[in-house]
This record gives C-alpha cells, sequence and structure tokens, in this order.
C-alpha cells in the first residue's frame, strides 16, 4: 500500500496514523493459500482523518485487489461511538452503507468507561455465533447511537491527549536525538 506525501504525517496525539513506509517494507511476503477460497470480511475501519490520513473504499479496493485474495464481500460497516451532533463521523458510513446495501453496526470501541453504553448493536439472534453472523447479513441489528454532547467529547479527547502526551513525555529518547 503506498500513501501519498500528503497522508504521511501523523497526528500530533494518539489515533490513528498513516503506516511509515519502512515499518511496511520489512513485512515479510505471504502466500496465498487458497487463492479461490471466498472470504467474507466481516467489516472494514474505515478512516478519513484531519491529519490527511485516508482509509476509505478507494484504499480498501487496492488492497483487496493487490491482495490475491477471493475477497467477495464485506458483512457490515461500522458505527463509532466517538461523534457528536455536529461532528458526525459516522455520517459518511451510513451513507455508503445505504447505498450499498450494506448492514451497520454499532461499536463499543470505547476508551474511557464513561463512554459504555452511548453506542451499541441489538442484534434479532439467538446467542449463538452463526446465528449472530447471519442476523447481521441479513440486516435484522439495530444501531442505538447517542451523540456525546461537545464537552464530553473534548473532555475525551484532552484525556487522550494528555495521557499520550505523558507518555511521550516519559519515553526515553532514542539514540542520537538528545
Amino acid at each position: 500500500m503506498t500513501i501519498p506525501t500528503q497522508q504521511k504525517q501523523p497526528s500530533v496525539f494518539g489515533g490513528v496514523r498513516a503506516p511509515k513506509e519502512t515499518w511496511l517494507s520489512k513485512a515479510l511476503p505471504e502466500s496465498v493459500i487458497e487463492p479461490d477460497l471466498p472470504i467474507i470480511d466481516p467489516h472494514v475501519h474505515f478512516w478519513i482523518l484531519p491529519n490527511g490520513y485516508k482509509y476509505f473504499l478507494e484504499e480498501f479496493a487496492v488492497d483487496v485487489a493487490a491482495g490475491g485474495h477471493n475477497i467477495g464481500a464485506t458483512v457490515f460497516v461500522e458505527c463509532n461511538a466517538m461523534f457528536t451532533r455536529v461532528l458526525d463521523f459516522n455520517r459518511k458510513a451510513r451513507r455508503w452503507a445505504r447505498a450499498h446495501g450494506k448492514p451497520m453496526v454499532g461499536n463499543g470501541d470505547v476508551h474511557r468507561l464513561r463512554q459504555l453504553g452511548s453506542t451499541y448493536s441489538v442484534v434479532d439472534a439467538r446467542p449463538e455465533a452463526g446465528a449472530i453472523c447471519e442476523a447481521i447479513r441479513n440486516g435484522r441489528v439495530e444501531v442505538h447511537a447517542e451523540p456525546l454532547s461537545i464537552a464530553s467529547a473534548a473532555t475525551f479527547v484532552w484525556q487522550l491527549m494528555a495521557r499520550d502526551l505523558v507518555k511521550g513525555l516519559l519515553r526515553p529518547a532514542p539514540a542520537g536525538h538528545l
């Protein structure tokens, strides 16, 4: 995967960053064991971040085409818990899912316990893995998502930035960088 130059700048604190080409180049080539075996990807994480890093439909399509695997479908698109009424990172994902007939699921990938319960899914299925996957595939899932207040979102972001800042300050400098 190549990343355009404008997308190589990482965010200052935490969060998703563009992968480093030096790190990616160290990956050993993987052979595709069963290239004809159909694979259904359980879900895709799409990112379009203020720092310029983007992993959305175009990048996903390039990865699928270059991978050599037979990715036949993606089951659902995720609706994340970190959004407000004004700043809604899920809006584009919801539009895309509707346009492509993909079900949405709510993601409780929280960073603070206070966020629990703000976004979740109710799946109409027996509590068995196969039944849950079938229900999601058939759209028998309802997302419950409550936007955060601006104050709550700002508090969460500040807490995450402060944690990363403290970790960065406490980490020893690499050799030759003093």
